[in-house]
């Protein structure tokens, strides 16, 4: 694993805030996520740690759907099935972990190449 090349601090005129919109199957298949508000703030945050990480390669740039990814989950019918749920919930966002994914035989791994405190 290789240190992250920034620094560990980010000053921001404020601290951002996300708010988590509803639940349910993820753009990647057999995720479950939780989808988060797309904001100008969250945008441009996002563009921020981009610049920041720039030398780590980052694959080039989709098409931005903020989310958390909540799990993986087994093909069964039902998770055909499984219907988006309502979620209002918002928090102030403290910190940001930059993760490294390794496919392996037993699916992703993922590693945390640094974190990104963010200071208001």
């Amino acid at each position: 694993t290789c240190a992250l090349p920034i620094s560990t601090d980010m000053s921001q005129l404020f601290m951002p805030t996300v708010t988590i919109t509803h639940a349910g199957l993820g753009r990647a298949r057999g995720q479950l996520w939780a989808f988060v508000q797309k904001t100008p703030g969250l945008t441009n945050l996002r563009s921020a740690v981009l610049n920041r990480v720039g030398e780590l390669r980052v694959p080039p740039e989709r098409r931005f759907v903020p989310h958390i990814r909540l799990a993986t989950l087994e093909p069964t019918p039902q998770r055909a099935a499984l219907a988006d749920f309502s979620v209002n919930e918002s928090f102030a966002v403290q910190q940001i972990h930059v993760y490294r994914s390794e496919l392996a035989a037993q699916g992703a791994r993922y590693h945390v190449e640094g974190t990104i405190k963010l200071m208001p």
